[in-house]
Order: structure tokens, then C-alpha cells, then sequence
């Protein structure tokens, strides 16, 4: 496993970018958004205190399902600043932007040890297209990226990919744990290896499909992604999810039929 590491590098009085996956949607109660499954964010709190006890300057970014490059109260990460604070036992200060002047300027006010809560990226139409100059905002004020959100990093977005070319950047302890588990189950699994995949799209999962098919002894395809499976295969799947355009286009028809029927 070839990761720059959080432990590579000197943390102290640093001003970082702490770059996670709390992509968990929040549920009403009591007239408000709350976030009720705490788990993606205690996943990172050991590396969270790692940069606290070096007195950095934290600002955390992620996106919270699929707002379509606009404003949604409920998906707003308001929610997980709050849940956030009283995990971690200190307050953790939010704003309604993930980059731009009204960032940088909160970061300069930031006291040694304090957190800031970015809005949800996804709010940007930029965030998706990765596009460059949301990249650079989103960069500029940080002295270090620390990469936490490994179940975010196979999308091409500006807070995944844009940013890292405007700074220098380290796996969390997080990454670096599910990266080893990863390595060590492609290079020496116990046999015999089954993978399982779910979820709603298939079109960003074709590739790691073909790519497993050479490496595990069974691959087990469920949720919605087997609906598509099985429209590819000429079955009936009625009313059910299905992401028809990796299906109906021509070549890419043919592409995905043929690896529908060999994992038939």
C-alpha cells in the first residue's frame, strides 16, 4: 500500500481540510433534521483527535446524498455538525458554504483545536464536474488535505480529485484502515474470496465488476444493480429500480450483456 500518511507528516498549528465520507441522510424529529446512524462519523474521530491533539485548525468537507448542484434543507450538514459535537465533546461551528471568500475568512478566525462544519458540497453545481476553479476555492486557506473518506474516493469530483491538485494530502487512519483490509484481501484472501455488490447505479461499477471477476471465486450482485443485471438478460423486472441507459444504448448494451451473462 503506497499512501502518504497522516503519521508522515508534521500536524502542529496546521490548517487542514479533513476530507470525510458522512454521507448520511438526516431524519426529521421534533420539527428539526437529525442524524440518528452516527457511524461514518465515529469511524473518523480517531484521526479527528489525532489532529486535535496537534492543535490544528480543522474544516470538514463532504457531500450528504444527491441534491443536485442545489439547496436542500434536509441534506444540509447542519445536522452533522451537531452530531458531530457531542460525540467529539466540543463545539463544532458551521457554515452554510463549502468554499469562497466567506470560508477563508471564518478559517483566519479559527482558534488552535476549533472545527467548522462545510455545507454539503453537492449543493455546488461545480462539485460533480469536478470542475477546476471550485477546486481551487476549495483549496485555498488549507496548508494540508487529511483524506478520511475512502467510501467517497472512487468519484471524480472536485472534493475528491480537484482539490488534491492544489494541496499536499495524507491518508487518515480511516483510509489507511480500509486501504490495508483491501490489500490484504486482493493480495492474500482466505479462499474461497466472495464479493458482494449493491447499490443504485451500475454504470460507475462495471469496471470494478470486470476487475473482480479475474480475483474472487464468487460475485454476488444485489439491490438494484441486480435489476439491471437481469434487464440486460432479457427478464421481466416490472416496475422495479433499474438505470435503463447502461442497458439501452447500443455498445454499451452489448458491453454490459455480456458481462450479465457471464456472471449468469
Amino acid at each position: 500500500m503506497d499512501l502518504k500518511k497522516i503519521t508522515d507528516v508534521d500536524l502542529k498549528g496546521k490548517t487542514v481540510l479533513f476530507r470525510v465520507a458522512y454521507d448520511i441522510g438526516p431524519v426529521e424529529q421534533d420539527g428539526s433534521w437529525v442524524v440518528k446512524d452516527t457511524a461514518r462519523i465515529e469511524a473518523t474521530l480517531p484521526t479527528l483527535r489525532l489532529l486535535l491533539e496537534n492543535k490544528c485548525k480543522i474544516a470538514l468537507l463532504s457531500w450528504v446524498k444527491r441534491p443536485g448542484g442545489k439547496k436542500v434543507e434536509k441534506l444540509s450538514t447542519k445536522p452533522h455538525a451537531a452530531a458531530l459535537s457531542k460525540l467529539i465533546g466540543k463545539d463544532v461551528a458551521h457554515i452554510d458554504e463549502c468554499a469562497g471568500p466567506r470560508v477563508q475568512e471564518v478559517l483566519k478566525n479559527l482558534g488552535e483545536g476549533e472545527m467548522l462544519m462545510l455545507e454539503n458540497s453537492r449543493f455546488h453545481p461545480g462539485e460533480e464536474a469536478n470542475d477546476p476553479e471550485l477546486a481551487r476555492e476549495m483549496a485555498a486557506g488549507y496548508d494540508l488535505c487529511v483524506y478520511d473518506a475512502f467510501g467517497h474516493a472512487h468519484r471524480t469530483h472536485a472534493s475528491t480529485v480537484g482539490v488534491l491538485s492544489h494541496l499536499p494530502s495524507v491518508a487518515g487512519l480511516l483510509m489507511q484502515r480500509e486501504m490495508g483490509a483491501y490489500d490484504k484481501i486482493l493480495s492474500s484472501p482466505n479462499r474461497p474470496l466472495v464479493a458482494v455488490l449493491g447499490g443504485a447505479k451500475i454504470s460507475d461499477k462495471l469496471d470494478t465488476m470486470r476487475y473482480l471477476l479475474d480475483r474472487v471465486d464468487i460475485l454476488l450482485v444485489g439491490g438494484a444493480l441486480a435489476n439491471t443485471f437481469l434487464k440486460g438478460l432479457d427478464k421481466k423486472v416490472g416496475g422495479s429500480l433499474v438505470e435503463s441507459a447502461t442497458v439501452d444504448k447500443d455498445q454499451a448494451k452489448l458491453d454490459f450483456s455480456a458481462l450479465a451473462r457471464e456472471l449468469d
